[in-house]
């Protein structure tokens, strides 16, 4: 595991991304043009408290090793942003672009629900731009883009807990049904048959 590299803090400019409309994460550019990320929004964004990424080193290093095999770096940068018509300056921790998109396509990987909305719907946009460049048709608007992204988000969270709920019941079911071999439950008996003569009826 990396040691902890030193406190150094780097100027920035802070802007909110919006992915849908109810939806954004808060960015950071650097003097140098790089485009860096809240870790305490990333962690809200995933489900989990503020201060989860900076607590994977101490409270889960396990799950830092498996994310640092899939190449994240862990190296994060601390920003502050100036105040208007304040003193003093906001700090932040934040992550690059490429250790985001590990961490998200991680989550998704271990079931976490969040971020497997995040790519699914994320997908959808970049793959329908995409598409429309194809065949020249006219660029959808940024309200569109929002609109269509919080929808498809909130509609694989919505879905994601109704096959919970399924899952859950046919659990529930498996340990009270008998098994599928025990014939004298499920076959039909005479008796069956004679409460529905239509199933027996013959020409």
């Amino acid at each position: 595991m990396q040691p902890e590299e030193p406190r150094t803090t780097k100027q920035a400019r802070q802007e909110t991304v919006n992915l849908g409309t109810n939806t954004s994460i808060v960015a950071f550019l650097l003097d140098t043009g790089e485009i860096r990320y809240s870790k305490a929004g990333i962690a809200q964004l995933l489900g989990y408290a503020t201060k989860w990424i900076n607590g994977l080193r101490s409270d889960a290093p396990k799950l830092l090793k498996a994310l640092q095999d899939k190449g994240y770096t862990d190296y994060a940068i601390r920003v502050a942003v100036r105040r208007e018509g304040k003193r003093g300056a906001t700090i932040a921790e934040t992550i690059s672009l490429d250790d985001l998109n590990i961490l998200i396509a991680f989550e998704a990987e271990r079931g976490n629900p969040k971020a497997i909305a995040l790519l699914t719907a994320g997908f959808r946009q970049y793959l329908i731009d995409q598409s429309r460049t194809a065949f020249d048709l006219e660029e959808r608007t940024q309200q569109e883009k929002l609109d269509d992204f919080e929808q498809w988000r909130d509609a694989f969270l919505a879905n994601y807990d109704d096959w919970a709920d399924i899952e859950e019941q046919e659990t529930t079911i498996a340990f009270v049904a008998p098994d599928w071999w025990e014939v004298a439950y499920y076959s039909p008996t005479a008796s069956g048959y004679e409460a529905d003569p239509e199933c027996h009826q013959s020409e």
